[in-house]
């Protein structure tokens, strides 16, 4: 009697154990993204160099590059903006560094919006890419004929690059690059000058004329002339012009200027004549934090790499416990 109530309180027990696991083991697998461990974004993208300066009708290459910190990539979407009434893109190369993301999905520029989309992945995880000064694109253009000022290449904030294990984008800063373009036009600029003043001064020269007559009559005449002597005197003038100063090339400007369209002026916004810029005087490379979490496109997006252990160990251990409820109920 003592073993078939035995056998029944077993039999219970099995049975909420079996359910238990069904239970525990359909969350763990329809919930596993919300459980899986995760390494924090620490990837930062840029362009190099940071700035460079050149002239109407010059060509030029920028790279984009990434450090990819404790995250190892999988795949990356770049997308850059710039202005295409100043530079004009001839072509965009995959860079040295990312032979192993061997998956393509995008690789366009477009002239007329001013934009460059390079997307490539990797679906191997052991193909993942870790380090520092990583090339991921190397893009070659010219500057335009008509140019002037500041052409910046800035990353969009749909930028995106993935790793292993990771369900968000790990880019945890970017820095744009700028194109410092001169001035193409001719102006009359200020220049040393020497002037020569004369200064006279009196020298007396006496002529004297002896005159001798029949009488033995001596007469003398004196006559007093002035001789001037010019003397040269050089005087030099002209300084490095301030803001909104006339100029030919950037030789006459003062630190922290540039020639645009015959005056100086701030490289960040050249067509400002107080040199201001709404409170910044110099031109530098920004950093813009790009926003964590999922963006909606309507490009393909770069898919997960990886094994998602959680989703294993989540099955099995559902599975030892129906395998544990068996075992118990016999």
């Amino acid at each position: 009697m003592n073993n078939k109530k035995r056998n029944i309180i077993f039999s219970i027990i099995g049975f909420l154990i079996l359910i238990s696991g069904v239970i525990v083991g359909t969350i763990l697998v329809q919930q596993n993204q919300n459980i899986r461990e995760k390494a924090a974004p620490a990837t930062s993208v840029y362009i190099s160099p940071s700035t460079q300066n050149k002239n109407p009708g010059d060509n030029f290459i920028l790279s984009v590059k990434m450090d990819t910190g404790e995250n190892q990539v999988t795949g990356v979407d770049i997308r850059l903006n710039y202005n295409p009434d100043l530079v004009e893109i001839t072509s965009i190369e995959k860079g040295t560094n990312i032979g192993a993301l061997d998956s393509q999905i995008i690789n366009t520029f477009d002239n007329v919006t001013g934009k460059i989309s390079y997307a490539v992945y990797t679906a191997n995880k052991e193909n993942a890419i870790t380090g520092s000064s990583i090339e991921i694109l190397t893009i070659n253009g010219n500057v335009k004929d008509t140019a002037s000022g500041n052409a910046t290449f800035s990353f969009d904030p749909t930028t995106v690059i993935s790793g292993i294990s990771e369900g968000q984008n790990v880019i945890i800063n970017s820095s744009s690059g700028s194109i410092i373009i001169s001035s193409n036009e001719s102006t009359t600029i200020p220049t040393a000058t020497t002037t020569n003043t004369a200064n006279a001064t009196p020298t007396a020269v006496t002529t004297t004329t002896s005159t001798v007559t029949s009488g033995s009559t001596t007469t003398a005449t004196s006559t007093a002339t002035s001789t001037a002597t010019a003397t040269a005197t050089s005087t030099a003038s002209g300084q490095p012009n301030s803001c909104n100063g006339t100029c030919g090339s950037n030789s006459n400007c003062s630190s922290g200027l540039f020639c645009y369209s015959g005056y100086c002026r701030n490289s960040s916004c050249p067509t400002d004549t107080d040199c201001v810029c709404n409170g910044t005087a110099t031109p530098t490379s920004t950093s813009t934090s790009i926003a964590q979490g999922p963006t909606s496109t309507s490009e393909p997006q770069l898919p997960e790499a990886g094994t998602s252990w959680p989703t294993i160990l989540g099955t099995g251990f559902g599975i030892f416990i129906i395998l544990g409820a068996l075992l118990l109920a016999l």
